[in-house]
């Protein structure tokens, strides 16, 4: 390149002039605003210390206060959308079948509908899809877990590559959920567009020795969820439910002596068999059951029709009491002898964290709920459990790490607070 200077109108001389203009600003900065600064933190290193200490807290006050969302697990964006059916306890795998089929065509309209906003195929969009019947992703648990159960089903939506797409699977997954909202005869219908799902975001165990409370204490959890933006596919672990025959005795059954529990007994003889010896083969044992024939245990009818015996007599069950069919939960869960009810929700992250709606519920609902009933608990299950248990350990290693780089600056300058400047100064 030559020397020569450059002619008037060449444009090297504009080249020139912005050269010699960030030059001189970057010059500036490092010899006169760094210099300064530097010089006003070793003359004032307590200044610079607190100021420091107070940005840091600063900063952890706009966490706690909810100004910045802060998720602990955030969602790792892949190619598959799932969602999880499940439906009334007992119902035939054909019925799980068609609402399974309309969850995806479900998912093909809003392929569509996004084909449409970004000018594409929708072959493109949505590129597969697959059904399978008896499976699900359980609460809590980042794999999914075969039910063997008719009610319960998996869609699993394969969409365009991420690298190709312009779209978020998050996007798929909003969608997804609006288009199924009027699907009837379905209990619960989640969906996760998570490589790693780790469960539902808002996952709290309920629990009371009570059930009056604990059924309080649910639906005043669930009212005040449900009435929060971002709240997304609000459940229980009651929700789904199987039917259930109650026996009612009459006061002929009290004159009598004869209670709920030996009525049940009985029952239990005549449907699940009494056992009444054991056989040796080979060198397994095998139990002998007596019970009644199938044609006669297979209707309430049959169950009134049948004969308990008091004293010497036998007596029918239908002039003891009546059978009426109620709702029941299909499980029930305890922990330390209490029931205890789950609450699952998922959020949306854009409005709303987990994490927020669960300091929400601590801080707002659950002391009205334990001043009415004491003995009420609330425990964190699913993330926030998993967020308890790394959290005070990653605190652990967050400061040891801080110490050994502390112990290293101070070897290297031999000096106390210049490694503390130093770190206050990158902090800032």
């Amino acid at each position: 390149i030559s020397d020569r200077p450059a002619r008037r109108w060449s444009p090297f001389r504009l080249l020139a002039l912005l050269r010699k203009l960030i030059g001189g600003s970057l010059d500036y900065v490092g010899r006169t605003l760094v210099r300064h600064a530097a010089q006003f933190a070793v003359r004032q290193p307590l200044f610079v210390i607190l100021t420091s200490f107070g940005l840091f807290f600063a900063s952890l006050s706009l966490l706690s206060g909810g100004q910045v969302k802060f998720v602990f697990f955030p969602d790792i964006e892949g190619d598959y959308v799932v969602g999880t059916l499940e439906m009334p306890e007992g119902v035939s795998e054909i019925e799980t079948a068609v609402r399974a089929q309309a969850v995806a065509a479900a998912a093909m309209r809003v392929a569509a509908r996004i084909a449409d906003d970004q000018a594409l195929a929708s072959d493109d969009v949505f590129q597969a899809t697959v059904i399978a019947i008896g499976y699900a992703l359980a609460a809590g648990d980042p794999g999914g877990v075969g039910t063997g159960s008719t009610d319960t089903a998996t869609i699993e939506a394969k969409i365009m590559p991420a690298e190709q797409r312009s779209f978020s699977a998050a996007v798929f997954e909003r969608l997804w959920r609006e288009e199924t909202a009027d699907i009837p005869g379905i209990v619960q219908l989640t969906f996760s567009s998570s490589v790693v799902p780790i469960g539902a975001d808002i996952a709290l165990q309920v629990g009371s020795k009570s059930d009056d409370a604990r059924v309080f204490a649910v639906n005043q959890i669930k009212d005040a969820l449900a009435a929060r933006q971002g709240i997304l596919s609000l459940r229980d672990s009651e929700a789904t439910t199987s039917q259930e025959a109650v026996f009612i005795p009459t006061e002929n059954a009290k004159s009598l002596g004869v209670t709920v529990n030996d009525v049940a007994r009985e029952i239990r003889s005549a449907v699940f068999g009494e056992l009444v010896t054991t056989l040796q083969r080979n060198e397994e044992e095998i139990d002998v059951r007596v019970r009644l024939p199938e044609s006669e245990r297979t209707d309430l009818n049959d169950l009134a029709d049948y004969r308990v015996r008091i004293g010497s007599q036998l007596v029918p069950i239908s002039s003891l009491g009546s059978f009426t069919l109620s709702n029941a939960p299909s499980t029930i869960s305890r922990v330390d002898a209490r029931r205890i009810t789950t609450i699952l929700a998922d959020v949306d992250e854009t409005i709303t964290t987990g994490g927020a709606e669960i300091r929400m519920l601590q801080e707002q609902i659950l002391p009205e709920i334990q001043e009415r009933y004491p003995d009420v608990t609330m425990e964190l299950s699913g993330e926030a459990e998993e967020q308890n248990e790394f959290g005070p350990s990653l605190a652990v290693n967050f400061g040891l790490a801080l110490f050994a780089i502390f112990a290293l600056l101070t070897l290297a300058l031999r000096s106390y607070l210049n490694p503390i400047l130093i770190l206050s100064l990158i902090h800032i």
